[in-house]
């Protein structure tokens, strides 16, 4: 367990409290509606924060316009990210972790954290290149029957 994490881990032992507490914190609306659709408003929440970026941060407005840079300076964003998710798991395959070292709830939720880290940088690299929400849907289907095929002819 990281340091720092103790009064994370008081206040939030299980998953349905970190819920309950997040949607408080963050007025976290709910969207029961079956229209609505999630994937998209994820997709266009990140695309305003990057134009706050662009307005509030010079060197990222100095990006603005290069798509190149953006996915660059995104995906190395997305290395450390991934990094930091890693390091919250028991990775060492030569080691022999004790049951205080498995994880826990309380990791369970930092490691969701950093996967929506990991989100909002794969978000940023779709938006440099000029996709939506409903391309994506359309490029995951398509990989994903790719992926499918060449599992059943074991590829």
């Amino acid at each position: 367990m990281k340091e720092g994490n103790d009064t994370f881990k008081q206040q939030f032992n299980n998953l349905e409290t970190f819920k309950a507490k997040f949607k408080e914190l963050y007025a976290v609306q709910e969207l029961d509606d079956v229209k609505t659709d999630r994937l998209a408003s994820m997709i266009l929440k990140q695309e305003q924060f990057q134009d706050i970026l662009l307005r509030t941060n010079t060197k990222y407005a100095m990006m603005d316009g290069i798509p190149h840079k953006q996915v660059q300076s995104s995906a190395l964003a997305l290395m450390m990210e991934v990094a930091e998710l890693i390091d919250r798991l028991p990775w060492k395959t030569w080691k022999r972790y004790s049951r205080d070292e498995e994880i826990d709830v309380y990791q369970d939720l930092n490691i969701a954290e950093e996967v929506i880290d990991c989100l909002h940088f794969i978000f940023n690299i779709w938006l440099a290149l000029g996709f939506n929400a409903k391309d994506l849907y359309i490029m995951f289907n398509v990989k994903n029957n790719r992926n499918r095929e060449r599992q059943k002819e074991g590829c």
